[in-house]
């Protein structure tokens, strides 16, 4: 993989995780 498709590829994963914790926020989980 180039470094950008990386870069792409963590960014995703980060903001996945983010709004899953944002989902899990609001549940009060």
């Amino acid at each position: 993989l180039k470094d950008s498709e990386k870069a792409n590829l963590i960014y995703r994963e980060l903001s996945c995780i983010k709004i899953l914790q944002g989902i899990r926020a609001q549940l009060g989980l």
